[in-house]
């Protein structure tokens, strides 16, 4: 199963469309905040969207949990874990809902962190990169057995 995850897209729907381009077929999307609204673009292929709000959208869920292919992925803007000083709080978060791959936003720049029982993920941002940062969106992709692969894909 091909997973898009996405996060600070801010309203920039010619981001959005370049982001559908380059994804190709993707079975599920998920939008990590900062206009979470933005995640019904990313339905027109038919894929299933889900979406957390950002600290700049204002009203919705800031977390939630998704079981995709097998796999519980926990899903979150990032703010409320203070992102910005490092991703222990939210890898333990995971970890306590049981959950084998943890996803944020909010810094605007892309990292993996695969580590031994957890991936952490950001996927940075297609609209808004900080840091010196490429714009970019990830993609995981599973095999039904419960693993996850992942990259970080450049638009620009």
């Amino acid at each position: 199963m091909r997973i898009g995850v996405v996060a600070d897209t801010h309203g920039d729907d010619f981001a959005i469309a370049e982001v559908l381009k380059a994804a190709g077929k993707v079975d599920a999307w998920i939008h990590l905040g900062d206009n979470f609204r933005d995640g019904a673009g990313f339905s027109k292929n038919g894929a299933e969207v889900y979406a957390v709000a950002g600290n700049c959208d204002f009203f919705g869920n800031t977390e939630r949990v998704i079981c995709l292919d097998g796999v519980r992925i926990f899903a979150c803007h990032g703010h409320t874990y203070g992102v910005n000083g490092g991703t222990a709080r939210l890898g333990y978060r995971a970890e306590e809902l049981d959950c084998a791959v943890a996803l944020y936003g909010h810094t605007h720049v892309p990292d993996i962190d695969e580590g031994p029982d957890m991936l952490i993920l950001n996927p940075g941002s297609p609209t808004k990169p900080r840091r010196g940062a490429p714009y970019t969106f990830a993609m995981l992709t599973t095999d039904g057995k419960g693993g996850v692969d992942s990259e970080i894909i450049r638009i620009f």
